[in-house]
C-alpha cells in the first residue's frame, strides 16, 4: 500500500490556553487545543498548526463515515479569534470545525504520524480527502 505525507494549510496558531505534555525526545503531546483563527485561512477542509490537525464540519463528516482507520474525531477544544482577524476580515466567520485526533501507526493505518508529527495517510485517505478542498495542501509520496 501507497503512502504520502500531507502538508496542510496552517491557518491558525496554539493559543495560550493549549494544554500539551512536553517529551524529551519526540513532539509535544497536545490533550486539549485552543485553535487560533488568524489572517491567512485558504479555504482547505485540512488544516494544522504544528503538531495538531483539524477538518472542516463536510470532511469530518465523511470521515466518520469512511470506515478508515487511525484516527477519532473530537469536538474537546476551544476555538478563538486573532484580535486582528475582524478588522481585517469584516463579516467573515470561520468554518465549523473538528479536533482529527491521529491516533494510528505511520505506515500501517490509514492516518499514522512521522517521528516529527508530519501526517501520513494511506492512498485510500488521500482518495477521501481529495474529494473534499486541499489546494493547499502539499502532497509527497513516501517511500
Amino acid at each position: 500500500m501507497r503512502y504520502f505525507e500531507l502538508e496542510p494549510e496552517v491557518p491558525c496558531a496554539l493559543g495560550e490556553g493549549t494544554a500539551m505534555e512536553l517529551r524529551p525526545d519526540a513532539y509535544p503531546l497536545v490533550i486539549r487545543p485552543q485553535f487560533e483563527w488568524s489572517l491567512g485561512y485558504l479555504g482547505d477542509d485540512l488544516l494544522t498548526t504544528h503538531p495538531v490537525y483539524f477538518v472542516t464540519r463536510p470532511l469530518a463528516e465523511s470521515l466518520q463515515t469512511s470506515g478508515l482507520s487511525g484516527f477519532r474525531l473530537s469536538m474537546e477544544f476551544d476555538v478563538t479569534v486573532n484580535e486582528q482577524l475582524p478588522n481585517a476580515k469584516p463579516g467573515w466567520s470561520p468554518p465549523a470545525i473538528v479536533w482529527l485526533r491521529v491516533t494510528g501507526d505511520a505506515g500501517i493505518d490509514d492516518f499514522g504520524l512521522s517521528a516529527t508529527a508530519g501526517l501520513i495517510v494511506s492512498h485510500a485517505a488521500l482518495a477521501l480527502l481529495r474529494t473534499h478542498r486541499l489546494e493547499h495542501c502539499e502532497v509527497t509520496a513516501v517511500e
